[in-house]
């Protein structure tokens, strides 16, 4: 019951607080992207500088928009894996719903392992809906959802900080492979990082192929000040 308020009370808030309309965005990104690819002259390149900068947006906007109290609806006290799994799924799609102006699907699945869960979580767009890198030319082998990456990845982060609990959980998002979309990971910090990266590799084995674990910590670093942990031996 609470997360159907939860999900009606941010449909009220867009509208009578509309956010920036999708075409305006649209415009912005294409011409920052366009700068991107004048300056950068890979696509490896251009993806993890994407990414990058949807971290610094994804922060900011998380910052801004999200309140401690409506995560705290959201998210279990007890950190039931399960429960943690459906707040992912609520939260990651109220995100989407408030930039894009629909409700995509996230579909999340809870990987238990001896020492604490892995969560995953998978969205999809709506196809029939526009959003704001729907549509937008770019150089062949370019990702833009490696913006959106980076933007739900410091807001998982930011999430956890604001409600104290980032020394139990940390995440990482990447973009699907080959359709729209994005798949992410909440992780319990009692499992080894060598085994969440198996796990994470076992269930998207492109997933750290442009964007490594070390980049996703030395971003978050950089704009959140939060520490997520990378393998000793790299």
């Amino acid at each position: 019951m609470k997360e159907a308020l939860v999900e009606f009370a941010a449909k009220l808030q867009k509208k009578f607080a509309p956010t920036v309309h999708v075409l305006i965005a649209k415009l912005l990104f294409t011409m920052f992207l366009g700068e991107l690819q004048t300056r950068l002259s890979s696509p490896e390149e251009i993806n993890r500088e994407l990414h990058k900068y949807g971290v610094w947006i994804g922060s900011r906007c998380m910052a801004q928009l999200a309140k401690p109290e409506d995560l705290e609806k959201i998210h279990p006290r007890d950190q039931e894996p399960h429960k943690v799994a459906r707040g992912m799924s609520l939260y990651g799609r109220l995100a989407w719903y408030l930039f894009a102006g629909h409700l995509p699907t996230l579909e999340t699945e809870v990987i238990e392992t001896e020492n604490g869960a892995v969560i995953k979580g998978v969205l999809k767009p709506d196809p029939e809906k526009d959003y704001f890198i729907r549509g937008v030319v770019s150089m062949k082998g370019v990702n833009l959802f490696y913006f959106t990456s980076g933007a739900y990845e410091a807001a998982a982060q930011m999430g956890f900080q604001m409600l104290n609990i980032d020394n139990l959980w940390w995440s990482v998002w990447r973009p699907l492979k080959q359709e729209e979309g994005l798949v992410g990971f909440y992780i319990w910090r009692k499992v080894p990082v060598e085994k969440a990266v198996k796990i994470i590799e076992e269930n998207a084995p492109w997933f750290f192929e442009t964007v490594s674990l070390e980049d996703s910590a030395k971003y978050l670093k950089e704009y959140l000040g939060v520490s997520i942990p990378v393998p000793q031996s790299q």
